[in-house]
């Protein structure tokens, strides 16, 4: 009687220690399901608060600023820059540049929505950085394009 008492615990213990191990599993496997959503959910925050940075009326205007020194050939953009009229600008022209280096940083790091970032903001850092390429090459080099 005394055996089939303890074949009866063990028993339990064991369907109990089943038990415990299958709940620690489901909460492992939950916790990460969470976690996945959580991160897919602030990449896609981050990408469309980056989004919403290039629709500010004073970024879209500093950007253009930008574009317009970058299409001028290097010797002509040089003397824009050093001009005294264009003072006021050098720091828009630097935040549009750091704005979308950061863009890239992100981008290349995984903490942006890829398949939203690549329709939203990517294809506006890497047009203006090929623009900014050239030109910072050409002014390197001290030729005119």
């Amino acid at each position: 009687m005394l055996a089939s008492l303890q074949g009866i615990s063990s028993l339990l213990a064991a369907i109990f220690t089943g038990g415990v191990l299958l709940v620690a599993i489901v909460a492992a496997w939950y916790t990460r399901k969470q976690l996945r959503t959580q991160s897919a959910n602030a990449k896609l925050a981050r990408v469309y608060a980056l989004s919403d940075r290039t629709s500010d009326t004073k970024f879209m205007a500093a950007m253009m600023t930008t574009v317009r020194l970058l299409n001028m050939d290097s010797a002509a953009g040089r003397a824009r820059w050093d001009s005294r009229r264009f003072v006021n600008s050098r720091p828009d022209v630097l935040a549009v540049l750091n704005f979308f280096e950061e863009v890239a940083g992100e981008y290349c790091d995984g903490l942006l929505d890829e398949s939203v970032a690549d329709r939203n903001v990517a294809y506006l850092a890497v047009n203006l950085w090929t623009m900014a390429d050239r030109w910072f090459a050409d002014l390197v080099r001290g030729t005119s394009r």
